[in-house]
């Protein structure tokens, strides 16, 4: 699977790894498998990096998995970090705002480390 969850439990966070060609299967998959986790654990922290995916979502993969981010409770009640890489920065920026038009909490950083600050941090 070109997707990998892990959790580190010590932080708290969930992280998914996007290596490569990612499709909407390959997010549907992993939104199964983060909801399970934030279900079981409570964890309300999601790290996305996708410094090593290659493809661009379709605008409208990344239009739906948005608005399951915001519109499914395990997801809205988190807040979901992305890393992107070159390639796909102009499609997580969209993917960004649609899901915080509709009440989400998405934010894209540059590097890993600014993201794990954010989610490390006080939710405002």
């Amino acid at each position: 699977m070109p997707e990998s969850v892990e959790v580190l439990e010590e932080l708290g966070v969930i992280i998914i790894t996007s290596v490569g060609q990612i499709t909407e299967h390959d997010l549907r998959l992993s939104r199964i498998t983060v909801r399970k986790i934030c279900q079981q654990r409570g964890h309300t922290k999601i790290l996305v990096d996708a410094t090593r995916q290659r493809n661009r979502l379709p605008t409208m993969a990344a239009f739906e998995h948005a608005t399951i981010l915001a519109r499914d409770d395990s997801f809205r009640m988190a807040r979901h970090a992305i890393v992107a890489s070159e390639h796909t920065e102009k499609d997580l920026y969209f993917l960004e705002t649609v899901a915080n038009n509709r009440g989400a909490r998405v934010r894209s950083f540059p590097t890993r480390e600014d993201a794990l600050s954010w989610l490390a941090s006080k939710p405002s």
